[in-house]
């Protein structure tokens, strides 16, 4: 009888046991998932991510006829700020501003930090004239902000709409950074629709 209580008392903890390193196991998954879709830094999604379910949204533009938006965001000057105040008050400008885009968008928009001091913003079921006044509004927001340890700053948007019909991610990034590099061009500080010239 006592063999039998001693067996039934192992068997539960051997069983809770193996629950508990199945537990941490699925847990750390989790984690090593959210680490791999995830900048370090801001704690936004990274690019990866960001492709990933952009292809899927392309996809949803195709079938449905839905509407589909990017806006990326480049920091103006960003490497004098790094150059004149160091690399980890940078770190701090990035983490500030990525914050401040986060405050400013729809729950149904993805931000991603798209590289450097570059940001993204997918805006799926919104129009080019909904996804500038998007813009304009961060845009506005930036420029009345003062970041720690620097002060203000000044960022460039490019926005663009996507084409249902376009062959590749490729050319649906090629118009929204060429849209970025016209409102550098033009002075920095601003936001540039895309405008198709074919």
């Amino acid at each position: 009888m006592y063999a039998s209580y001693f067996f039934e008392v192992s068997a539960n903890s051997a069983y809770k046991t193996i629950q508990e390193i199945r537990e941490k196991e699925k847990l750390h998954l989790l984690e090593l998932e959210k680490l791999s879709v995830t900048d370090q830094l801001t704690g936004l999604r990274n690019r990866r991510y960001f492709d990933d379910n952009f292809a899927i949204e392309h996809q949803k533009i195709k079938r449905y006829n839905n509407k589909l938006c990017l806006i990326l965001i480049d920091i103006d000057h960003f490497k004098r700020i790094n150059d004149e105040y160091g690399h980890q008050v940078g770190d701090i400008v990035l983490k500030e501003f990525s914050e401040l885009l986060s405050k400013n968008i729809r729950a149904t928009d993805l931000l991603s930090r798209w590289g450097g001091e570059e940001f993204i913003i997918l805006l799926p079921e919104t129009s080019l004239e909904n996804s500038m006044g998007i813009a304009e509004k961060i845009h506005t927001v930036i420029n009345e902000y003062s970041f720690s340890n620097i002060g203000d700053l000044t960022a460039s948007f490019g926005v663009s709409k996507v084409d249902p019909n376009s062959k590749s991610n490729i050319e649906s990034f090629y118009q929204v950074d060429t849209a970025l590099y016209q409102a550098k061009n033009q002075g920095r500080n601003r936001v540039v629709a895309y405008e198709n010239k074919t």
